[in-house]
């Protein structure tokens, strides 16, 4: 009889490399979007851990001042810390003070992300910082007013606010056991605070006591909508604000 031809194996042998070839894609997008995710928890990440540096350091700088904490910046606008006698004396790298995913962090003439910056690193681009006790948005939004016309000569001192018509004082922070007992829920007492919307819509929020947590904007003091465009607003009056 007649024998049977063999089939050809062309048509298997190109399934098979179509397989392979849509596995290979498959991994190659997994990775893809699977980096794309770890780089952004990573970048979620890093202001916690950058700004948990400049926390120590003010834990250092508070130990060498009677537990106060270094003024505010003396250019008006600049919600940073003064850099004259803390940098770097007791913060020894400003890169700190600007978050990782910040431009000023890793600009071409820096080889190396944690390469010191320099004085120019001291401003509120990534985060801002609050050297006066401000526990509740009415006193966060008392604040606002008041820093508009603050004489900055007399940053070192407490902070007379006026709400609902009275005056009302926001003692200048310190970091010693007994200041913290008189704040009460002294965890309610925030001291640096990460813009939201950068990477994500909350910001991590370093309280007085050295507790972090990272609030959704809107959820809660000092991360309200009123006191976060408020604080942009007064941090904007010498450079933009990142939104």
């Amino acid at each position: 009889g007649n024998e049977s031809q063999p089939t050809s194996s062309r048509p298997a042998k190109t399934r098979i490399a179509l397989g392979c070839l849509l596995v290979v894609l498959v991994c190659i997008a997994g990775t893809y979007f699977g980096l794309g995710e770890l780089r952004s928890r990573s970048r979620a990440a890093s202001c916690p851990n950058d700004v948990w540096h400049v926390y120590v350091a003010l834990k250092y700088y508070a130990e060498s001042h009677d537990g106060a904490v270094p003024p505010i910046s003396k250019i008006r606008g600049n919600l940073m810390i003064e850099p004259a006698g803390f940098y770097p004396e007791y913060l020894d790298n400003s890169c700190w003070v600007q978050c990782e995913w910040s431009s000023a962090r890793r600009p071409p003439s820096v080889a190396h992300k944690n390469d010191d910056l320099g004085v120019d690193a001291f401003n509120d681009d990534s985060f801002c910082y609050l050297p006066w006790a401000i526990r509740s948005e009415e006193e966060g939004l008392a604040f606002i007013e008041a820093y508009k016309t603050l004489d900055l000569e007399t940053r070192d001192e407490d902070l007379v606010v006026t709400i609902d018509g009275e005056q009302r004082v926001l003692p200048r922070i310190k970091l010693t056991r007994e200041a913290l007992l008189e704040y009460g829920g002294h965890w309610k007492v925030p001291i640096l605070i990460e813009w939201p919307g950068l990477n994500h819509r909350g910001g991590t929020v370093y309280y007085v006591g050295g507790r972090a947590d990272v609030l959704t904007l809107g959820r809660g003091f000092p991360m309200t909508d009123a006191v976060i465009s408020g604080l942009r607003a007064i941090a904007s009056l010498d450079h933009p604000v990142p939104e």
